[in-house]
């Protein structure tokens, strides 16, 4: 987790308040910039889910989530599948 990336940080990127740039992203991309980023770092702990064997807490840290249980938690609130369950599904 390099570089966290955040609303914060953004709005502040943009010399925007927080507030203004969640208002003006979910204006334009239909959902709030907190989910969005969650998606995507869903996204790519699935591809590197199927394409390492790396542990599941690092994976969670290398996407930007601050630790594996709440990984955890949010990937089976998403997928309906533990991290671990969803490595071993086979690929479609």
């Amino acid at each position: 987790m390099a570089n966290k990336i955040c609303t914060n940080n953004l709005a502040k990127e943009l010399h925007i308040s927080p507030s203004r740039f969640a208002h003006i992203f979910k204006e334009i991309n239909g959902c709030s910039a907190t989910n969005y980023l969650t998606e995507m770092r869903l996204s790519q702990a699935k591809r590197i889910l199927k394409a390492s064997d790396k542990n599941i807490s690092e994976i969670a840290y290398q996407v930007g989530f601050p630790d594996e249980h709440y990984f955890s938690r949010v990937f089976k609130k998403k997928e309906k599948c533990t991290p671990t369950q969803y490595r071993q599904k086979p690929i479609k």
